[in-house]
C-alpha cells in the first residue's frame, strides 16, 4: 500500500473527529440552552408637514416652534440634524404635470435647543421638517397664529404631522359664511395618487374629479370646501392616499355677515371605529357639540357618556343618537356640560368617526372656535412644541382616564417635571405653568407612568376687550424604537464556495 493510501483514511478519520469535537462544542447543555433575543433600533429619520407657516397683512402672525423634547425624557437630548424645508403651492394638475424645480425649496438648518421658532407675517406657505440622527423620534413642531382683528380674527393652532396613507375629518362646512379649504401636503420624494370622499347633514357628497388626484412630490394643492361642496352643512372628508402618502391638513374660517365668527385647523381625527374618546373639552362658558359621521351603508347607533371633574354619566336627551347611513349628525351638548372641563366617550354598533367642535362666546364680542379629535390613547411620551397663549393668558392640559386612574408625568424641555394623577372615570384639567412654577411655557413632555389609557389635550385661551380667542392641540405620541425580530442562526443557509 502507498503513502498516499494510507494517509487518505487517517486523514478522513481526523477530520471526523474535529466535527465530533466541534459539534460537541456547540452543543448545549440540556436545560441550558438561550432563546435569541429580540432588539429594537432607534428611529433616526423623521419627517413632520406644519401646513401653513404665514402671515397676512391683516395681522395675521403665525409661528412655527420646533421642539427637541429629549432633554424631558430618559437619556437626555441627543445629537439630531433638523432641515426645514418650504413646500410650495400648486393648483389640480393632471399626471403628467412636473414638480416645481428644487431651486425653489431654500432649505435652512434649525438648532432646537430645546426649541427653535420660525415667525411669518407675510405670505409663506408648508413647511416640511426633516429631522435626521438618534435624537430624530424626540422632535415636535407646532404652528400657533394670532390675528386680534379683521376677518381673520382668531387663535389657531396646528400640530405637525408625519405622512400617512388615511386622513379624517369632521366638522366643517360649504355654505355661506365659511371659508375652508383642504391642503394635501406631499413631503416626500413619490408621486402620490389620492383620492377624496366626503358626507354631510343631508348624505354624501358628490366629488367629480376629486377621486383620481395626483400630488407630485415635494408641494401642496389646496382644495375648497365650497367648490367641492357647496351649501353643505356639517361635512366630513376622507383623504386616501392610494399610493405614497401624504399630510392632509383642513382650515375654516367663519364669518358672520361683516364680522368675524373665528377660525382654526381642524386636527385629522381617529378614523371609523365603534369606540371613541374624545378629550379636552375646557371648562368655561360657551358651546361644546359633537359632531358624528357614520360612512357606513346602515344606520348606527351611538351611546354617549361623558366625563368631568366631579364623575361621569350619560348627557340628558342624548344618551343614544342615530347617524343615518353616509350622513353626518350634530350633537349639541353645552347644556349638559355647563361650565366643566369634560372628555366624551362613544359607543356604536357600526364604525363612526368623531370630532368636538369648541366655541367660546362672550355676548356683545366676537366669537372663536376650535376643534378637538377623537384620538388614540398615549401608548408612550408624548410632546407639545409651544404652549404660548395669546397674549400671555390662560394654558390648560386636560387630561381623561375613562377606565382606571393613571399617574402622567408632565415635564419641560426647558427643565422642570411633576406628576398628576388622573382619577378612574373623570377628568383633570391642570395649568402647568402653575404645576411647574414657571412664568412662561416652552415645550412639554407628557408620559404615561401606567398600562391604562389616558387621553390629552392642551388648550391655549385669552378673554378681554378683543373678544375671547381659543384653539388646541392634541399631543404628537412620539415614535418607539423599531423592534427587531431574534436573529436565529440556521446552518441551511450557508454556501459552498
Amino acid at each position: 500500500m502507498t503513502a498516499r493510501a494510507l494517509i487518505a483514511p487517517v486523514a478522513c478519520a481526523a477530520a471526523l473527529a474535529g466535527i465530533g469535537v466541534g459539534a460537541a462544542m456547540v452543543q448545549p447543555e440540556a436545560g441550558h440552552a438561550v432563546a435569541p433575543q429580540a432588539s429594537s433600533a432607534p428611529v433616526d429619520n423623521v419627517t413632520l408637514v406644519c401646513p401653513s407657516v404665514t402671515g397676512t397683512a391683516a395681522g395675521l402672525v403665525t409661528t412655527m416652534s420646533v421642539a427637541d423634547l429629549g432633554a424631558a425624557l430618559p437619556g437626555g437630548r441627543s445629537q439630531v440634524s433638523v432641515l426645514a424645508v418650504p413646500m410650495p403651492s400648486i393648483v389640480q394638475r393632471s399626471a403628467k404635470s412636473k414638480p416645481p424645480p428644487s431651486s425653489l425649496l431654500k432649505s435652512f438648518l434649525l438648532s432646537p435647543r430645546p426649541v427653535a421658532t420660525v415667525q411669518k407675517s407675510t405670505p409663506y406657505g408648508a413647511v416640511a421638517i426633516v429631522a435626521r440622527g438618534p435624537g430624530a423620534a424626540h422632535i415636535a413642531a407646532d404652528q400657533v397664529g394670532l390675528q386680534s382683528q379683521g376677518l381673520g380674527r382668531a387663535a389657531t393652532d396646528s400640530a405637525c404631522l408625519p405622512p400617512a396613507t388615511d386622513w379624517w375629518f369632521a366638522g366643517t362646512d360649504g355654505e355661506v359664511g365659511f371659508d375652508a379649504a383642504v391642503l394635501l401636503a406631499n413631503p416626500t420624494d413619490t408621486l402620490a395618487n389620492v383620492a377624496v370622499t366626503a358626507w354631510s347633514a343631508t348624505g354624501a357628497v358628490r366629488l367629480a374629479g376629486l377621486d383620481t388626484l395626483t400630488l407630485p412630490p415635494h408641494v401642496v394643492m389646496g382644495l375648497k370646501v365650497a367648490n367641492f361642496a357647496p351649501n353643505a352643512r356639517d361635512v366630513a372628508i376622507h383623504v386616501h392616499a392610494l399610493s405614497g402618502s401624504l399630510v392632509a391638513a383642513l382650515t375654516q374660517r367663519r364669518i358672520h355677515g361683516i364680522l368675524p365668527g373665528g377660525a382654526d385647523w381642524l386636527p385629522p381625527t381617529a378614523p371609523p371605529a365603534s369606540d371613541f374618546v374624545v378629550a379636552g373639552l375646557p371648562a368655561g362658558d360657551g358651546f361644546r357639540h359633537l359632531q358624528l359621521v357614520n360612512p357606513g351603508n346602515r344606520d348606527a347607533t351611538v351611546s354617549l357618556r361623558l366625563l368631568t371633574r366631579t364623575g361621569n354619566f350619560a348627557p340628558a336627551g342624548h344618551q343614544s343618537v342615530v347617524v343615518p347611513a353616509g350622513h353626518s349628525a350634530d350633537v349639541d351638548l353645552s347644556a349638559a356640560l355647563g361650565t366643566e372641563p369634560a372628555a366624551v366617550v362613544g359607543t356604536s354598533d357600526l364604525p363612526v368617526i368623531a370630532e368636538a367642535r369648541l366655541t367660546a362666546h362672550v355676548r356683545a364680542q366676537y366669537d372663536d372656535s376650535a376643534w378637538l379629535p377623537a384620538s388614540a390613547p398615549m401608548t408612550g411620551p408624548a410632546g407639545l412644541a409651544a404652549n404660548t397663549p395669546p397674549f400671555d393668558e390662560d394654558a390648560y392640559l386636560l387630561l381623561a382616564a375613562p377606565r382606571s386612574s393613571v399617574r402622567v408625568r408632565i415635564a419641560a424641555a426647558a427643565g422642570g417635571s411633576a406628576v398628576v394623577t388622573v382619577p378612574a372615570g373623570r377628568v383633570l384639567q391642570v395649568d402647568p405653568r402653575t404645576l411647574l412654577h414657571v412664568h412662561s411655557l416652552g415645550a412639554l413632555a407628557l408620559v404615561p407612568l401606567g398600562k391604562e389609557p389616558v387621553y390629552a389635550a392642551r388648550v391655549l385661551h385669552a378673554k378681554g376687550l378683543h373678544g375671547p380667542l381659543l384653539t388646541s392641540e392634541v399631543p404628537l405620541v412620539l415614535p418607539e424604537p423599531i423592534p427587531l425580530p431574534a436573529v436565529v442562526e440556521d446552518p441551511r443557509a450557508a454556501t459552498r464556495a
